[in-house]
């Protein structure tokens, strides 16, 4: 999946991705299953934003703050 988040960042295709059990402490299937090195590799893509809230309310924030952004650029959210 990266590689193709990354060339759709290069190419500034105007996408919003979202993510979900990024964190040990979430999901069933215990810490082998989650990719918690993949926050890292993402904010080392250019022209990528990363936002990773910590709680409801950052979340619900966060998803405004983005289509707001997205709406200002002139882009379909």
């Amino acid at each position: 999946m990266r590689p193709s988040v990354r060339l759709a960042a290069l190419m500034d295709i105007d996408t919003i991705y979202v993510w979900t059990h990024d964190s040990i402490g979430l999901g069933e299937d215990g810490p082998t299953h989650q990719p918690i090195e993949h926050l890292a590799a993402l904010r080392a893509i250019p022209r990528l934003s990363v936002v990773r809230p910590a709680d409801a309310n950052e979340t619900a924030y966060a998803w405004r703050t983005i289509l707001a952004a997205a709406t200002a650029a002139g882009r379909s959210g």
